[in-house]
């Protein structure tokens, strides 16, 4: 998934560049390109969600090193 986004932002920033295609053409293949690069990360966000979603409902109730970690209280400045 990460190389598709690269890959497009790649094509939507060479698009960007070429002087010779139609302000309308360009226009158009960008916003369908950005459409695709947003549901991607979209995607790739609910992704890591789920991910995050499972490993608490298999850990967040055990006292484990995960546990530990997810319920101590951070002072400002630890918290990145």
């Amino acid at each position: 998934m990460e190389k598709k986004i690269e890959q497009l932002e790649s094509d939507a920033q060479s698009l960007r560049s070429d002087p010779n295609l139609d302000s309308e053409d360009k226009r158009r293949t960008l916003g369908l390109i950005e459409e695709r690069i947003a549901a991607l990360e979209a995607q790739r966000h609910q992704t890591a969600r789920t991910a995050n979603a499972a490993h608490d409902r298999l850990e967040g109730e055990t006292i484990s090193k995960y546990w530990s970690q997810v319920n101590k209280s951070r002072r400002p400045q630890d918290i990145q």
